[in-house]
């Protein structure tokens, strides 16, 4: 980050991922991941991994129906194959 905040100045080969939430979302605006294609990557298929086993119990303390559900987990595989081609 640099000083004064909240611009970044990436290295040469940093790719940067950022989520951000439905403007209706009672859940914090979203965030940002950088790092190599294979760090985020890995970010990527844990964050899948944990959603597709969250409970139902889980996914009601998160807020998120199956349907968001759904969605969420194309998105990470459709990211997940972006980051497995990207150079």
């Amino acid at each position: 980050m640099l000083e004064g905040g909240p611009q970044y100045q990436l290295r040469p080969g940093v790719k940067v991922v950022i989520f951000a939430n439905s403007f209706a979302s009672t859940i914090p605006p979203g965030y940002l991941l950088q790092g190599s294609r294979d760090e985020l990557l890995q970010r990527v298929v844990a964050l899948r991994d944990s959603l597709s086993r969250m409970s139902p119990d889980q996914l009601r303390v998160n807020e998120i129906d199956e349907e968001d559900r759904r969605i969420q987990l194309e998105l990470y595989e459709k990211l997940s194959a972006y980051l497995r081609t990207s150079k």
